[in-house]
């Protein structure tokens, strides 16, 4: 780990600490249980849901549950049908995995399931993608089993990512090409998080393609990198820049670069039916910090919806953090936003036109 001295004044980093010392004074360590009243309903029986994407055809998304521990998370389904979470992979009786990758980088070997550690993911017509950050740095690759009533998921392949970076988000475009975002380098997530409060850069966005690998896509040096996206048309590219409160729109040669701010810090980035991008993004980035060391998590958040065109946002919802902390996706589907909650114990389910 690297010494105070290498943000510059000692006086910062005091400072920093007197912060967080006070606010975690402050945190209470109870919450009541799931469910509750409108606006929004809470499921609990998670750990850690990052992240979480609607599967077409099917009613309920996937979650992502990346351990504070590290090794050991894994991928769940939550449906109304089923009542509660239930563990999509890896399983206790998943077989072992034969022969080479059918998708991703032929290279890849297959990964290690009891140290699986799964950070965002996309759901594309070709299988679930997810960052993984157990035992390596990888966009893992599974093919969905959408015939059945209950959804299965079987490991595809995998792709390594360049030595010295980190993924916190994927996305998948029309030609099969795989975005992420370039956080940090591993293992310097907190000191990066300090520097982009300095307006210092952490990071990139990745584009890997078939045949051709990883490049760093021009002209997206940022501090805290997070929620990636891809158009249709695989046309453009949107990432979150959670250090400088902005979503940036890029082509994928790096040209073409605007920007929209947003009253908050953004994380993942979902579009919803209408063809507009939902953002959910926390209050505050101390409040955020404090959850890190400390939970029930009660940082407060917002979702704004963005034109992806006139690159305009709107604030469609906002929340204290009293039913659930430091939301970090929110998933339109139909009549409903789904909502993930990084440090948490559950997710969340709002409709947008009041019902339940």
């Amino acid at each position: 780990m690297r010494p105070v001295s290498y943000f510059g004044d000692p006086r910062l980093s005091g400072r920093i600490v007197a912060v967080l010392f006070l606010a975690l004074a402050s945190c209470a360590t109870t919450r009541g249980a799931c469910d509750g009243d409108d606006p929004i309903r809470t499921v609990c029986g998670f750990e850690n849901p990052e992240d979480l994407a609607v599967v077409p055809e099917h009613d309920g998304v996937i979650v992502s549950q990346m351990r504070r521990d590290g090794a050991g998370g894994n991928l769940s389904v939550w449906s109304e049908g089923e009542g509660k979470p239930r563990r999509l992979w890896p399983l206790e009786t998943t077989p072992g995995i034969d022969g080479g990758p059918a998708a991703g980088d032929p290279a890849c070997p297959p990964p290690a399931p009891d140290q699986f550690a799964p950070h965002g993911i996309f759901v594309a017509p070709s299988g679930l993608y997810v960052v993984n950050h157990g035992g390596r740095e990888s966009v893992e690759i599974f093919a969905l089993d959408r015939s059945a009533q209950r959804l299965g998921a079987r490991w595809l392949g995998c792709i390594e990512l360049p030595a010295g970076t980190s993924a916190n988000d994927v996305a998948v475009g029309p030609r099969g090409e795989v975005v992420v975002s370039n956080m940090s380098p591993p293992g310097e997530l907190i000191w990066a998080a300090l520097k982009s409060q300095l307006g210092m850069s952490t990071g990139d966005v990745l584009l890997w393609r078939a045949g051709a690998g990883w490049e760093h896509v021009a002209n997206t040096a940022a501090g805290l990198p997070n929620g990636v996206a891809i158009s249709a048309d695989g046309a453009w590219l949107y990432y979150a820049e959670s250090g400088a409160s902005r979503v940036v729109r890029i082509r994928p040669d790096g040209s073409g670069r605007a920007e929209v701010e947003l009253d908050g810090r953004p994380d993942n980035l979902a579009w919803g039916p209408s063809g507009a991008l939902s953002v959910a993004a926390s209050s505050s980035f101390w409040d955020l910090a404090v959850c890190a060391l400390r939970q029930p998590c009660r940082a407060s958040w917002k979702v704004f919806e963005i034109d992806p065109a006139r690159l305009e946002a709107r604030e469609v919802l906002k929340h204290s953090g009293e039913r659930m902390g430091a939301v970090a996706t929110a998933q339109p589907a139909g009549e409903r936003i789904y909502l993930s909650a990084v440090f948490d114990d559950r997710i969340g389910v709002w409709s947008s036109n009041g019902a339940r």
